[in-house]
């Protein structure tokens, strides 16, 4: 296979894998049957693509855990304001952007007795189909579309567990608050206890007592906790009991009840210890066990197991319907890897592996650890991973199936009535195939896409960018939800697009593999030249285009690198702006933010994830930390003001933990003195700010959703309706068009129009209008449905007035004559004829 660093991205419905050959990553593309294969050639691959910490991080930080308390306040406190803001007149209403042909994470896949299939959601709740995909509904929106590990259904009974156990890194989000029970068939729920488990692997209702239900709990990922383990139910969720436990640090990953002898369970035991800094996925107190008298009492089974802790990581279990004694053990071991399959035909007695070869097996297979049985044939079985795998001789040759399908698989339901139809639930969404994943279908309309990142082009404001968890950078040049297409790889960061040529745009996946596109996004090259491959580097690796000269670019590492080229070439511009890695941590320590103003493009923010905040006024030439007063929290943005100069905001990860601190400050001395602007906001990370240029109100994303305030953070309220209770990784707001779009973590991207409902200051005075600049006249030509009456001027970024016209007549549209030489940003404002000052558009002017 012949290494490029050019890749080919353009052709539409694509689907892309990782692919693990050797010790060498690829990336695979499949589209319409044919491959193109591109060697990354980075060192420690496995490792750069296995899952990371960095959700977790951002929150946690300077602690070793995060406030599940203040999160479930927060979202019980956004319920509330929403209620409260449907009972108003609400003109703010967001549309669905999609994408609905993409997909996102998928947990747990059930096939329930009426035909209908429910899919839960690693970030974005539960959701029902009836007709194969064509429409979902969503369950747990009024929950707060909670992080779905596993859930059971029997009838219009419905018991939901909540937090992922697959324990993964960047991906993955808060954990769960327990066990959500329906009786109406998902309209209504309650929540029946288990509040500390943390994360939920298995969730099983007794096959002939409906009110007894075990559940595997797997704890807290990032701190030990007592409440893991098996929990039994006997009264449908009233009472719970732990009937099975080992250690404040072993939880349950899986159980399986015995069809025809049900006081007959088997369950797994996972030993797994996770800090910021360090994690261990196995260990001596890992293992399978058995009760035979209800969940009384347990045996550990180790006829023919591993027993060496080592040897002992997640377990996965199954059970052959057609053969009952039949069972079937996938152990990892401690690292991740693949130990090792095993079946017992005596009902767990005995046990004896079963071979494996043909099984490709990353470091971890953790992120999978499932294994499954045809109800139809005991010797056809299945073992999720990074492609699905299938065996229909018990072991004795594996095959790939559903071949077409996204990576990363997490459970398959087979058909109890037609064991050839089978259901897949992987990072990808939903697959199904009628004849044993020889073939397969995408399942579509399932908005669960986790985005990182938003971008709206500045030359087409219908045209949407993101950034995804395992579906790459991906966009729409329709503006509709269906159509959106991969352009990159991996996972999808920041995308900027050239405010001047659309052909030029720049795009990244994970730990700042940048690159650059010459036309329009079909092909990519890696654009790295210049920056250190031993840096340090950010999960979301920050990048941002100069807005007074789109030649010059700027990245962060652990320094700050900037290039004057577009990005052919780079240089460091600081030194190192953090505290270092941390011990045994390499990957804190890194810039998370940059960002300069409009009005002097000398100054330069940088935000970090250890806390800090740099300014420098001469283009790097010297730095200073102004970090000062603020609470030491993972920097998640640096924002400065349009037109203000040394005004900024600063937003900020993390919880209070019970101290005065504020999520959001603002300076105006150029981060001299910085004052927080919560104001009324719940306590809640804020992911990222954006000033309105033209009514200066504040829109910022939390953890629960999008506030804004009109008064510079004196209050905040919940930003319009039509979006569900979702983490917002990110805003873009383009002023041309006022559009605000928004990218949640787990239900796709929304954007809303803000001209629909104008803010208060554009309302007061001037026309809604739009500029354009004419470079062949040299001309601007400015549009409105309203009358232009009043004055116009031309403004530099320094505030100066540049061309001035007096626009007596009631017209709708007209052309000037704008003597510019200087290519840059420049501003049209309108001065009303009652004088008071109107609306303001950017432009970007290249004579």
């Amino acid at each position: 296979m012949q290494s490029s660093n050019l890749i080919n991205t353009h052709p539409p419905k694509q689907f892309f894998a990782w692919k693990i050959i050797g010790t060498s990553l690829c990336i695979t593309w499949m589209v319409l049957g044919c491959q193109f294969s591109d060697s990354l050639n980075q060192e420690n691959e496995e490792e750069v693509y296995a899952p990371q910490d960095w959700f977790f991080k951002q929150r946690a930080f300077p602690f070793q855990n995060w406030d599940m308390r203040a999160y479930q306040l927060a979202v019980d406190r956004h319920r509330e304001q929403m209620k409260q803001l449907e009972t108003r007149n609400n003109e703010y209403f967001w549309q669905f952007a999609g994408p609905t042909n993409i997909g996102g994470r998928i947990t747990d896949i059930e096939l329930a007795s009426d035909g209908a299939v429910y899919a839960g959601a690693a970030s974005g709740g539960l959701f029902r189909t009836y007709d194969e995909g064509i429409h979902w509904e969503s369950l747990l929106d009024e929950e707060g579309s909670p992080a779905v590990g596993d859930f059971a259904v029997r009838g219009d009974t419905l018991y939901v567990g909540t937090g992922e156990a697959n324990a993964g890194g960047g991906s993955l989000t808060y954990d769960g608050l327990g066990i959500l029970k329906s009786t109406d068939g998902g309209t209504t729920w309650l929540n029946t206890g288990l509040g500390e488990s943390g994360s939920i692997g298995k969730v099983e209702i007794h096959p002939r007592d409906p009110q007894t239900v075990f559940v595997a709990a797997m704890g807290q990922l990032f701190n030990n906790n007592a409440q893991r383990g098996i929990f039994r139910t006997k009264d449908g969720g009233k009472h719970w009991e732990q009937v099975l436990s080992r250690s404040d640090s072993t939880g349950g990953i899986d159980v399986v009840i015995h069809p025809t002898h049900p006081d007959t369970i088997f369950a797994a035991l996972w030993e797994r210890k996770r800090t910021v800094d360090n994690r261990q996925y196995g260990g001596a107190t890992t293992g399978l066990f058995r009760s035979m008298d209800g969940g009384d009492t347990w045996e550990e089974l180790t006829a023919g197991l591993p027993t060496l802790p080592a040897d002992k990581g997640r377990i996965g279990l199954a059970i052959a319907h057609s053969a009952p004694d039949t069972l079937y053990a996938m152990y990892c071991d401690q690292v991740g890897y693949l130990q090792g399959l095993y079946r017992s035909y005596d009902a767990g007695n005995h046990w004896s592996s079963v071979r494996t070869v043909g099984i490709n097996s990353p470091s971890y297979m953790y992120w999978y650890g499932k294994v499954a049985v045809s109800p139809a044939n005991p010797m056809h079985i299945f073992v999720t991973g990074l492609p699905m795998f299938a065996s229909v001789n018990g072991g004795d040759t594996w095959n790939t199936i559903f071949r077409n399908a996204h990576v990363d698989q997490h459970d398959l339901e087979i058909d109890p009535n037609d064991p050839q139809h089978l259901i897949l639930g992987n990072d990808g969404g939903v697959y199904s195939s009628r004849d044993g994943g020889s073939t397969s279908r995408h399942w579509p309309n399932l908005p669960v896409t986790q985005f990182y990142t938003i971008e709206i082009n500045p030359h087409n404001p219908s045209q949407l960018y993101g950034g995804t968890q395992d579906n790459a950078s991906i966009r729409t040049l329709t503006g509709a939800p269906d159509d959106w297409e991969s352009i990159y790889v991996g996972d999808g960061f920041y995308t900027l697009i050239d405010p001047v040529d659309p052909l030029i745009m720049y795009t990244e996946y994970q730990y700042g593999a940048f690159a650059k596109s010459i036309d329009g996004g079909n092909r990519f090259t890696i654009a790295r030249n210049g920056i250190n491959t031993q840096d340090r580097t950010n999960w979301n690796t920050p990048a941002i285009i100069d807005p007074a000269d789109h030649q010059i670019l700027y990245l962060g590492t652990y320094r700050l690198y900037k290039s004057i080229d577009q990005a052919n070439t780079w240089f460091p511009i600081s030194e190192d702006l953090t505290n270092g890695p941390g011990p045994g941590e390499v990957t804190y320590g890194t810039i998370t933010t940059i960002d300069l103003p409009y009005s002097d493009h000398n100054v330069i923010w940088v935000g970090t994830d250890d806390g800090f905040v740099w300014i420098t006024k001469d283009q790097g030439e010297t730095w200073k930390n102004v970090t000062n007063n603020l609470p030491k929290r993972w920097v998640t943005r640096v924002v400065a003001h349009p037109s203000l100069p040394g005004v900024a905001y600063v937003t900020l990860s993390g919880f209070r933990y019970g101290s005065a601190s504020s999520h959001i400050y603002r300076t105006t001395d150029y981060g001299e003195t910085w004052t927080g602007i919560d104001g009324d906001l719940p306590d809640i990370p804020v992911n990222d700010l954006v000033v309105d240029p033209n009514t200066q109100d504040l829109y910022i994303a939390t953890d629960i959703g999008v506030y804004w305030s009109p008064n510079i953070g004196g209050h905040w309220e919940p930003l319009g309706s039509g979006m569900p209770t979702a983490i917002i990784t990110d805003l873009d707001f383009d002023s041309f068009s006022q559009t605000l779009a928004a990218a949640t973590y787990g239900r796709s991207a929304y954007y809303l129009k803000l001209d629909a409902t104008t803010s208060r200051a554009t309302k007061e005075a001037g026309s809604r209008f739009q500029a354009y600049y004419q470079p062949s006249q040299g001309s601007i030509a400015v549009e409105s449905k309203e009358s232009l009456t009043g004055i116009w001027q031309c403004i530099d970024l320094q505030g100066h007035i540049l061309h001035q016209w007096n626009i007596r007549d009631e017209i709708h549209s007209f052309t000037q004559y704008l003597p510019i030489t200087t290519p840059g940003i420049y501003f049209i404002r309108q001065i009303t004829s009652s004088g008071k000052l109107g609306s303001t558009k950017k432009l970007w002017i290249q004579p």
